[in-house]
């Protein structure tokens, strides 16, 4: 199910890279990438260096692999590029978007965690109400040790934080950021932090979408903004 996804376009107008966070899953993006497939981009849905198995594999991977996934990826495409980040796949996309500068069409970012709450009984309600959906978006397997063995790549996540917010000042890119006030771990607080350091960027609040999924007519509002940047 958790499987990397690469859809070529014969249209050539460039790729659309997805970029899941920290658990995340590629398939969180199978309809952006449907939207974006349609326009003649080709798509590429990456699974980062521990996802995608078991707790054990995913303990053994840390900032840099995934920094450096990205790297491989991009030096097999040619043309121009479109990020699109969840939480953690947003920190990985704006180091991505410094490195490679002018091959970077755009930025999409959703759920930029440069604030977050990690425990709260809203937190705990969210993941009752929307189990289902929870588990097919978290691409690393449940298991009882899964919280022991998340401790490594947790401080990386927390490493890559700091690494971002010290670069992000320094992006030039055309860059929508998508908050969500019902988002029970990356607070709305952070759109603060974007105004001040990102340069020639939007910030969107939704009302009602949790942290690893979208409602449908939330969905629909993030395609419309995905498509802004064919136009470019």
């Amino acid at each position: 199910m958790h499987l990397q996804t690469y859809k070529k376009s014969l249209e050539g107008k460039g790729t659309v890279i997805f970029v899941h966070g920290f658990m995340g899953s590629p398939v969180q993006f199978n309809r952006l990438a449907e939207v974006a497939y349609a326009a003649g981009f080709s798509t590429l849905q990456i699974l980062l260096p521990g996802h995608g198995s078991g707790a054990k594999d995913f303990a053994k991977s840390n900032m840099q692999h995934w920094l450096n996934a990205l790297d491989v990826e991009i030096e097999k495409l040619e043309g121009m590029i479109i990020l699109v980040g969840h939480s953690m796949g947003c920190l990985l996309a704006l180091h991505t978007a410094k490195k490679y500068g002018a091959r970077i069409q755009g930025l999409l970012l959703l759920a930029c965690p440069f604030d977050v709450r990690l425990f709260s009984f809203n937190a705990l309600r969210m993941r009752l109400r929307y189990k289902k959906e929870y588990i097919e978006n978290c691409s690393v397997k449940i298991s009882l040790g899964l919280l022991w063995y998340s401790i490594k790549p947790a401080l990386e996540y927390k490493r890559l934080v700091k690494s971002t917010m010290s670069l992000v000042s320094e992006i030039n890119i055309p860059t929508t950021v998508i908050f969500s006030t019902a988002d029970e771990v990356v607070k709305v607080s952070a759109a603060k932090i974007i105004e001040e350091k990102l340069k020639h960027s939007t910030i969107i609040t939704l009302e009602n979408s949790p942290h690893a999924f979208y409602l449908d007519y939330e969905q629909k509002i993030i395609e419309e903004e995905l498509k802004k940047f064919f136009l470019c």
